[in-house]
């Protein structure tokens, strides 16, 4: 009986449970964070109001290209008032920083 071959179809059958139990694991937690975050955010009225249900502090965007900095989380579908560039009214993003 060749039991070489019976081990590597078992070893294969436990990686294949525990990459299965992890991917549950991961899909469950990002589920719960993204929910959690709409919530907090739907709630609000304005961009100062959305950054404080994350934890964070309202802060002007990039004044030349009127977007968020880099290390800045941008609230989607959230603006904080209008900014003219170049003749052209534009809605200002809502940009949060760490507090």
């Amino acid at each position: 009986m060749n039991k070489r071959g019976a081990e590597i179809s078992v070893n294969i059958i436990i990686i294949a449970a525990i990459a299965l139990i992890v991917l549950v694991v991961i899909v469950a937690i990002f589920t719960g964070r993204i929910g959690l975050f709409s919530t907090g955010v739907e709630k609000t009225a304005n961009c100062e109001q959305a950054c404080a249900s994350l934890s964070k502090t309202m802060v002007a965007p990039v004044t030349d290209t009127n977007k968020c900095h880099a290390t800045d989380t941008q609230i989607p579908g959230m603006t904080n008032g209008i900014v003219n560039m170049g003749g052209v009214d534009k809605p200002r993003p809502c940009c949060c920083k760490t507090a």
